[in-house]
């Protein structure tokens, strides 16, 4: 039998429940993030090695503040003596820091320069290998930059701007490589996996404790299936036959939302994230506009409708519906 005595919300009211209860949502979500997630996973010393990692490869330079930032520069031999300082020398694979936390790599050999380094010169016509006595080329020597370059093929006058903007070009992407070449170490990339892992633990909590606290708790509590939002806004949440609600309906209602926060645990990327939820809301937003009793995929889902309870008369069983002879009236 209908409750014909259910009157329903407008929308606009039901958005402003919503907009209510998701304010109060994003400062709690502000609150558990910034003062309390923050530091029970703190990542302050996964950090640390980071940073100094890149300081010690020469990837963070000293700027005239005082303050380390990536080298930003027109000049590219900058860049030429970071990349060979990092292939070339012990600075950064014999550094202290280095052997302290465990890295077991040692610097390039110049021939394994020459393969990683040179030879795509080579390819881009920036350098060409030294050669022996006997004509052969010296794979012990660093490549030299191709006469072509120099002011009328003269090595002993300065490059051409063009082949300075090659060189540029050249060494300052792999300066850019140098930060992928650093997970080879393995205590960088634990220490990476680890600030992005507690990084998303901080998000997660953050957002399923206020959840719980606003959208599961509250309606559990109360037959109307209150938050504060609907408290305000006098929206309740009934049967679909327009009755009290189950309490456990309200359970299944969050079973959606409460997958789609799990799935923040193993998926951290918001590029793949953003659309998941944004397509979400925009269904249940989409369901809710196109059926007159205004129900949402949660609705549709938990078997419930929202209710003016102002304006509504609502029966706790069928019984108490079929004894209401007003109701009963056609």
């Amino acid at each position: 039998m209908e409750n014909k005595r259910i009157v329903y919300p407008k929308m606009s009211l039901r958005f402003l429940g919503i907009c209510i209860d998701f304010i109060i949502f994003g400062v709690l979500f502000f609150i558990a993030s910034t003062f309390i997630f923050k530091y029970i996973f703190n990542s302050y010393d996964e950090d640390q090695i980071v940073a100094k990692a890149q300081v010690y490869s020469g990837l963070l330079i000293k700027d005239k503040n005082g303050y380390y930032n990536q080298l930003n520069s027109s000049d590219y031999i900058k860049y030429q003596e970071v990349v060979e300082n990092y292939y070339l020398t012990d600075k950064y694979f014999g550094s202290s820091f280095y052997k302290e936390n465990g890295g077991e790599r040692s610097c390039y050999k110049v021939e394994e320069y020459n393969e990683k380094i040179l030879q795509l010169g080579t390819d881009y016509t920036y350098f060409e290998y030294q050669y022996d006595e006997n004509g052969k080329i010296d794979t012990s020597k660093i490549g030299v930059i191709k006469a072509k370059y120099y002011e009328d093929e003269d090595k002993t006058k300065d490059l051409t701007d063009d082949a300075k903007a090659d060189l540029l070009t050249f060494y300052s992407r792999h300066y850019r490589e140098i930060f992928s070449d650093l997970y080879n170490d393995s205590f960088y990339e634990i220490a990476r996996n680890s600030i992005v892992q507690k990084g998303v633990y901080r998000i997660f909590f953050s957002a399923f404790i206020p959840y719980f606290l606003i959208f599961v708790i509250p309606p559990v509590t109360n037959k109307y299936g209150f938050t504060l939002g609907r408290f305000l806004t006098k929206i309740a949440l009934v049967s679909k036959d327009g009755l009290y609600q189950k309490r456990y309906f309200f359970l299944i209602r969050n079973v959606p939302m409460v997958i789609l926060l799990i799935v923040i645990l193993f998926e951290d990327n918001v590029f793949i994230l953003a659309p998941i939820y944004g397509g979400y809301f925009l269904f249940n937003w989409l369901a809710t506009l196109m059926n007159r009793e205004n129900a949402s995929l949660l609705d549709l889902l938990s078997f419930s409708r929202v209710a003016n309870k102002k304006e509504s008369i609502i029966y706790n069983n069928f019984e108490e519906l079929e004894a209401d002879k007003i109701n009963g009236e056609d």
